[in-house]
Formats: structure tokens, C-alpha cells, sequence
């Protein structure tokens, strides 16, 4: 009786595990990164968000000073306090929506627990290698 064929060559299994090595790396990578520069990455996150709503100020104020007529300081205004009640609004509904989330993905101790163990069962080399860099830039710079 004849063999089925298989359709993927014998390369291919190893091609695959290449990719996956490699993506791996490159996200461990960025993450070693992210460790490493958190402080100016999150100066120059904060500094870009504060550009672009700097600039949706603008645009919403001179919108208001040319469709209703408001004066400068009237549409500052309104713009501030709506800008505080969007954001106290957004941190409310991010509060709401991250508690929510723990605890769907938290229900129970021990599941939880056993993911972290099964998942520092797969990482431990990259994470030792990451946390050992991390403490010599510290200790060296």
C-alpha cells in the first residue's frame, strides 16, 4: 500500500522554527529596550500627547471663536472644562474597564498561578538574560 504524501517539505519545519525564534528575539529584544530607556521613552510618550492635545485645543478653540462667535478667553474656557470632564470621564471608564479585566482574567489563585509557572517554565533564559542586563546598567551606568 502507498504512503500518503506529506504536502510541506522537511525544510519547512525548520523555517518555521527560525521565525519563531527570531520573533521571539526581536520582542525580547524591544522589551529589553523598553527596560532599558523607560524613562526618555515615556518623557517623549508624554511630550507627543501633549503636542497633539495642544493641538486639538487649538482647533476646537478657533472652531468655537468662528462658529459661535466666542471671544478668545470664553473659548479657552469652555474647552478646558470640557477637556477636564473628558478626561475624568476616560479615567473612570479606564478604571472600570481594567478592573473588570483583572478579575475576569484572575477568577481563581491557582490557575493563575499555574500560568505564570508554565510560562516561566518556556521564558526563563530570556527573562534571566533580560533581568541580568537590566542590573548591569544599573551597576554600570
Amino acid at each position: 500500500m502507498n504512503k500518503p504524501v506529506d504536502p510541506t517539505p522537511p525544510q519547512a519545519d525548520t523555517v518555521n522554527r527560525s521565525r519563531r525564534f527570531l520573533r521571539r528575539f526581536y520582542i525580547w529584544s524591544l522589551w529589553l529596550l523598553i527596560l532599558i530607556f523607560w524613562e526618555p521613552l515615556l518623557e517623549l510618550m508624554l511630550h507627543g500627547l501633549d503636542i497633539v492635545i495642544e493641538f486639538l485645543e487649538l482647533g476646537v478653540e478657533d472652531l468655537l471663536e468662528m462658529a459661535f462667535h466666542l471671544e478668545g478667553h470664553a473659548a479657552q474656557m469652555f474647552t478646558a472644562w470640557t477637556g477636564l470632564a473628558a478626561f475624568t470621564a476616560l479615567a473612570v471608564f479606564g478604571y472600570l474597564w481594567a478592573s473588570r479585566f483583572i478579575r475576569a482574567r484572575f477568577r481563581s489563585w491557582s490557575y493563575c498561578r499555574f500560568r505564570l509557572m508554565e510560562w516561566l517554565r518556556e521564558n526563563w533564559l530570556p527573562l534571566t538574560l533580560l533581568t541580568s542586563a537590566y542590573l548591569a546598567t544599573q551597576f554600570f551606568f
